[in-house]
């Protein structure tokens, strides 16, 4: 569960342990028999002379009891400040020239197999710790700590110290996840509404986009938590004489269609989180679309991303919808998307 640091305190009591949020890829380390790999969840594999894998085999395979599978985070380590996920894309990319030796890997769970001292199944989270030792192999660093004003020092020591993207907090009660990061906003072109159904006045949820360099706009998900009743009917009054045709239907979650608009508003939303890629690791798709005469046309949909949580906290009444002012590359300050100005054909 993704929680803002002003949430904190909703943290069930009964003990916590908390890590570092690093930013970086979920990768699984499979260690079977005498071989290494690092698997990712969308199929990709990476086996051979990696120092990080050198070191999976000189501390890993002789601890292994049966077929030893552990989730953790991929990262590359950067100079001046925390990893990012787009140095491990550049520290991957290159062929022969690839940076490997930036490398790490931070194990933050135990999926399958144990060691000698215990061959699993490990219930107790505590107890998952089988990589300690090595340089670019480790356990996440992880504190055990009984309340959430104990969270709350560790993430102004982690998270705003620069050290971390975030923290997660594991109950250990009711074995529950909690993902806190600092909270990120987006300024986005409202380009589409839909009304609520008992009072057709007001706007129930507004369709937001970014723009590309070329003048494209690609979707990035809906808002539906914008206040009070006389702000939403305020919202109508703005959006609906702007309404235009539109190519391309898009529903909301109660199945409602979005009226399209011509993109005159920005709006800034707050998120608790931006994501690329699905809970299967596949890359998040979105539609891109054009206006043409007046009229919403779609291309294509493209690599993007789905915000978490939003809510609207106010009309940017001083930015306009332009490349600049709702630009796509705003995401790329929480997830990497390669080419995310690239145009749609």
């Amino acid at each position: 569960r993704s929680l803002a640091p002003d949430e904190i305190d909703v943290l069930p009591k009964g003990g916590l342990w908390v890590s570092p949020k690093i930013d970086g890829e979920i990768w699984f380390l499979v260690v079977d028999g005498d071989e290494v790999g690092l698997v990712a969840p969308n199929g990709k594999v990476i086996v051979g002379d990696l120092p990080v894998l050198k070191e999976a085999k000189k501390l890993a395979v002789p601890r292994a009891r049966g077929r030893l599978v552990l989730a953790g985070e991929l990262f590359a380590l950067r100079k001046g400040g925390r990893p990012r996920v787009g140095d491990l894309a550049k520290a991957m990319g290159g062929g022969k020239d690839a940076e490997v030796q930036r490398i790490g890997f931070h194990v933050f769970d135990l999926l399958t197999g144990g060691d000698a001292e215990n061959e699993g199944p490990m219930p107790n989270y505590g107890d998952r710790r089988l990589m300690d030792g090595g340089k670019r192999l480790q356990c996440i660093k992880t504190e055990e700590v009984e309340d959430a004003d104990a969270v709350k020092k560790l993430f102004a020591e982690w998270v705003e110290g620069g050290k971390g993207e975030g923290i997660v907090a594991r109950s250990k009660e009711i074995g529950r996840i909690y993902k806190i990061k600092p909270i990120f906003t987006i300024d986005a072109a409202v380009i589409a509404f839909t009304e609520r159904a008992d009072e057709p006045e007001q706007v129930r949820s507004m369709l937001l986009a970014v723009m590309k360099e070329n003048g494209q706009f690609q979707i990035i998900g809906s808002c539906g938590n914008m206040g009070t009743g006389e702000f939403r009917k305020e919202m109508h009054e703005e959006l609906a004489p702007h309404a235009i045709p539109s190519s391309y239907s898009y529903a909301s979650s109660s199945g409602a269609l979005f009226k399209f608009v011509k993109p005159t508003i920005v709006v800034e939303v707050k998120v608790t989180d931006v994501q690329a890629e699905d809970s299967d690791g596949k890359p998040i798709k979105r539609m891109v679309l054009e206006m043409q005469d007046e009229r919403w046309v779609p291309i294509a949909p493209m690599r993007g991303v789905s915000i978490l949580h939003p809510v609207l906290e106010r009309v940017r009444d001083d930015k306009d919808v332009n490349t600049t002012d709702v630009r796509a590359a705003q995401v790329l300050e929480r997830v990497y998307i390669e080419d995310v100005d690239a145009q749609a054909e």
